[in-house]
């Protein structure tokens, strides 16, 4: 109660009078701006400030009245965005808590800033309870040294024995996945290399130095970031060298250790890695298996997002490839026909164009 009383203090009526947020009096006010704005960016009417100042006031965007609306509008809408609940149904639970816990540090960082130290500590203690149950290494390393400052105001030293172990670990295994992340970024480049200059052969020596780095890691600690790491630089590794089993086999070890562990799922790593497994099957012209994964991966993904779009390419793929331009031409029709495909880059539209065109010319 202690605790409570101190954020009641901060949560004053006239602060709440004052919060910028979007609410549904806001949006459904009678010829609100805010909501002309809200429902063109929504249906993708409008994908850019010349559209948007035109649409709301006829005008151009370095209009007065449309800088200071668009001003207003982003405050309000990143400001809602901190109260919005992000947990969809199909999110795994460590995606879940890991966004929960972020914004419960989020919130601990603000009662920290304004005095409220009782109840800053009594929320740091579960949080750190959630981050080591869950393999947090980084928000662990955060709150466990809050949780030591306030050990030592206290004088606790038994707390204060406990929580240095925890921490001394954390910063080891924290250690260990800057070096994995940087290994896996290098991959990451060597890809992307490739896919620049597909001529030009890979540098083998580098990818396979960077994935044995990645293999040695992973035996160091059981962090689930390193492991995901090893999982995602297998399958790099193998599909530069153009060992599409490789792949499959790297995204079945994946499979194999999220069904072994469910609450170290990472939602999205391993839908990059289902789209790396579909891309192979492809290859191969593996089309009953493919078909299965993109049944997979559509249950997880949201219509209009970067990971539903992603799959939507790597299913025309494997529909062109495997003979079948007819469902190709489908494909196509359901992506230009989203409401979300006119607020896409000019280089994404113009590619689904091609498809099109590619889709046609195979059916023809």
């Amino acid at each position: 109660m202690k605790g409570m009383l101190s954020v009641v203090r901060l949560v004053s009526r006239q602060k709440i009078r004052k919060l910028d947020v979007l609410t549904d009096d806001v949006i459904d006010a009678k010829n609100s701006k805010f909501r002309e704005l809200y429902d063109a960016l929504q249906d993708g009417t409008v994908r850019n400030d010349r559209e948007a100042a035109k649409l709301l006031y006829g005008s151009s965007p370095t209009d007065a009245r449309y800088r200071q609306l668009k001003s207003r509008f982003r405050k309000r809408l990143l400001n809602t965005l901190f109260f919005v609940d992000q947990n969809r149904p199909h999110r795994s639970t460590f995606d879940q808590t890991y966004h929960n816990a972020q914004r419960d540090w989020s919130l601990i960082n603000i009662l920290r800033a304004n005095d409220a130290s009782e109840a800053a500590r009594g929320l740091t203690r579960s949080l750190f309870t959630v981050c080591m149950k869950y393999g947090f290494t980084e928000l662990t390393l955060q709150t466990g040294r809050f949780l030591l400052d306030s050990a030592i105001a206290l004088g606790d030293h038994r707390e204060v024995q406990r929580v240095s172990g925890i921490v001394r670990e954390a910063s080891g295994t924290f250690a260990l996945e800057l070096q994995s992340e940087d290994r896996l970024r290098a991959l990451r480049l060597l890809e992307a290399a490739r896919t620049a200059e597909p001529a030009r052969a890979p540098d083998y020596g580098a990818i396979d130095e960077a994935n044995h780095r990645l293999a040695a890691l992973r035996r160091q600690t059981d962090s689930p970031m390193v492991a995901y790491d090893y999982f995602e630089g297998n399958a790099i590794a193998a599909s530069l060298h153009r060992d599409y089993a490789g792949v499959i086999s790297a995204v079945s070890d994946a499979l194999d250790y999220a069904g072994a562990s469910p609450r170290r799922l990472l939602e999205p790593r391993m839908r990059t890695l289902q789209l790396r497994r579909l891309d192979a099957l492809t290859q191969l012209r593996g089309g009953v298996c493919a078909a299965a994964a993109i049944e997979t991966l559509s249950a997880s993904c949201r219509p209009g997002d970067t990971a539903w779009h992603q799959l939507r390419r790597s299913q025309f793929a494997l529909l062109i490839a495997s003979g079948e331009p007819q469902q190709a031409q489908a494909v196509v029709k359901v992506v230009t026909t989203h409401r979300g495909h006119r607020a896409l880059p000019a280089p994404a539209r113009e590619t689904w164009q091609l498809f099109r065109a590619l889709a046609w010319l195979s059916a023809s």
